[in-house]
């Protein structure tokens, strides 16, 4: 921030493409391209686990319990029952099963759902934005359920075959002891996401 600050804040001149993981490699007199490319530019995930670790903090990715559930810091790991979804999101503070987003390679997707169908019923039966998650985890992984809702003014009618929900929800544990050093930062790291 130093050499940010003398280089560019100070003398007005804007920071050049690149010019944050440029100063930072000189800064540290190391090559971090790598890094930089692998954190700012490509689309894999970053392996959090060992960096948690060192400060005493355990990583578990989950499918989450419902669509409610946002993981966060939790007492112990539990296994997690895997069950089938559609790999939608629900407009909140709606009662009606209104979808909002459709993830990109899931269930809903490949059905032909859109953000903005209205979902009323699975299978025949009526459903909400509280049942229809419940109505499509009753079903089997391998059995393709009926979707009926409304897009805009048409009634429409699509079949879907449910997957198994993704792991993509974040648990955060204490590890229990705390590597050398780490207990002060692991208890104020995470009373600030409690």
């Amino acid at each position: 921030m130093r050499a940010l600050w003398e280089h560019h804040g100070r003398t007005g001149v804007g920071v050049p493409e690149c010019g944050v993981e440029a100063t930072a490699g000189q800064v540290f007199g190391l090559a971090l391209d790598g890094f930089f490319g692998q954190a700012l530019d490509d689309t894999t995930d970053l392996d959090l686990a060992p960096l948690l670790a060192k400060v005493g903090v355990a990583m578990h990715l989950r499918p989450a319990n419902g669509p409610k559930y946002l993981g966060g810091v939790v007492a112990r790991f539990t296994p997690s029952t895997v069950r089938p979804t559609l790999a939608i999101r629900l407009s909140a503070g709606c009662g009606d099963a209104l979808v909002k987003n459709v993830l990109s390679g899931g269930a809903g997707e490949r059905a032909g759902l859109a953000p903005g169908d209205l979902v009323v019923a699975v299978d025949g039966l009526r459903v909400t934005a509280e049942n229809l998650e419940r109505r499509v985890a009753a079903a089997r992984n391998d059995t393709e359920i009926r979707l009926h809702l409304f897009r805009r003014d048409e009634l429409m009618e699509l079949a879907a075959s449910p997957q198994p929900a993704a792991a993509d929800t974040c648990e955060l544990m204490r590890l229990d002891p705390a590597p050398a050093g780490a207990a002060l930062a692991q208890a104020a790291w995470l009373a600030r996401l409690a």
